[in-house]
């Protein structure tokens, strides 16, 4: 894939935006509970599906989490699965003392 990427943080309406060539692909959707940050849903547009733009978001995601000392609660399955399946994002990961 020989396009620009850029991910911008959309902090008013709790969001990362993927962008290829300028041209928005994808999206990561969040919210703060207490002094956690909830991913609910990623969303990689038609055409761009399978070049792994979504673990590219989850990482961005992760990276913001940890320099704001905050917990991931992935809602999302897929995020759930990335973060369960790559050792770097364990530590982010929040587990609920309730079983």
């Amino acid at each position: 894939m020989n396009q620009e990427l850029e991910i911008k943080h959309d902090k008013a309406n709790q969001r990362f935006n993927l962008f290829v060539s300028d041209v928005e692909a994808g999206e990561i959707i969040y919210e703060f509970r207490d002094s956690k940050m909830a991913i609910t849903h990623t969303k990689i547009k038609d055409g761009y599906e399978g070049k792994g733009l979504a673990k590219l978001l989850v990482e961005f995601a992760v990276n913001y989490a940890r320099e704001n000392k905050l917990k991931i609660i992935p809602i999302c399955p897929y995020v759930k699965k990335i973060m369960e399946r790559t050792e770097k994002f364990q530590d982010m990961l929040w587990v609920s003392e309730i079983k």
